[in-house]
């Protein structure tokens, strides 16, 4: 399942994503404050393919329990960063010839690893 994620439809637009992501078969959620015939014409040839689609208007009124679609994405973002960040220092540690440095570099991994765990904590408790 792929984790959802926000469109400003100015510099990314929902249309040019949804025309490259949709497949035969595919199952589709989506949730926005509106909807136009316009937009459903201009995909109709894309959506004729998918098996599944779920189509969720947002009142713009509260928020979900959990927290607001912007935290949900917004985490994943900072879940990406930290998963780059972190394989990148590890591969840095691996290449270090002085044991003492890679002893700090390993020490700084193990955060990084406890950051991202709670980071994907949140994530779960968020996507309930």
């Amino acid at each position: 399942m792929e984790l959802p994620r926000q469109f400003d439809n100015i510099t990314q637009r929902v249309i040019d994503d949804l025309k490259v992501t949709l497949r035969q078969g595919s199952r589709v959620s989506m949730a926005a404050a509106s909807f136009s015939i316009y937009a459903f014409e201009a995909l109709q040839k894309e959506l004729e393919k998918v098996d599944a689609l779920r189509f969720i208007f947002i009142s713009g009124f509260g928020e979900h329990k959990a927290g607001a679609l912007s935290e949900i994405v917004e985490t994943k973002k900072r879940i990406i960063a930290m998963e780059a960040e972190l394989q990148s220092l590890e591969k840095r540690m691996r290449k270090e010839p002085q044991y003492d440095v890679q002893v700090k570099m390993n020490k700084q991994v193990k955060a990084k690893r406890r950051e991202l765990a709670g980071l994907k904590q949140k994530m779960e408790e968020l996507s309930v």
